[in-house]
């Protein structure tokens, strides 16, 4: 690596990017021992999966408009907040109702925050080293 992915705002958003994607994992391993220890159901850990893709299919397109409408930045750090403030609630939630809720608005937090990641990249690096970071 030389020149622009060596510089400190691509190594800050690599590590990032890659500490928050290492968090999501293991949160949805943690949601679906949870799911399964408090319902023993099978059809629990499927509609909680669901609700965590869903919203990421669904609202990829409002999500791009999002990106390109408003700030890079203060997008991706909206949508980190608000993930934030989930995690933590369902990190206490029992309820397999407000586990489901929660999950889809992480979903829908993540839907804005991947594109946005992708788009800081080339600003990041300069576009012809685009390819190369990502």
């Amino acid at each position: 690596m030389k020149g622009p992915l060596r510089g400190r705002d691509f190594r800050l958003l690599t590590l990032s990017t890659g500490l928050s994607s290492l968090g999501d994992e293991l949160a949805l391993i943690a949601l679906t021992i949870k799911v399964a220890t408090l319902t023993e159901s099978g059809w629990a850990v499927a509609a909680l999966l669901l609700c965590g893709l869903v919203p990421l299919v669904i609202f990829a397109p409002a999500a791009g408009v999002i990106v390109d409408n408003f700030e890079t930045r203060r997008s991706l750090a909206i949508a980190t907040a608000i993930q934030a403030v989930v995690a933590v609630g369902l990190a206490f939630s029992t309820d397999l109702g407000w586990i489901l809720m929660l999950t889809f608005m992480l979903g829908t937090a993540s839907a804005v925050e991947t594109p946005s990641i992708y788009t800081l990249v080339p600003r990041v690096v300069g576009d012809e080293h685009a390819t190369e970071a990502n």
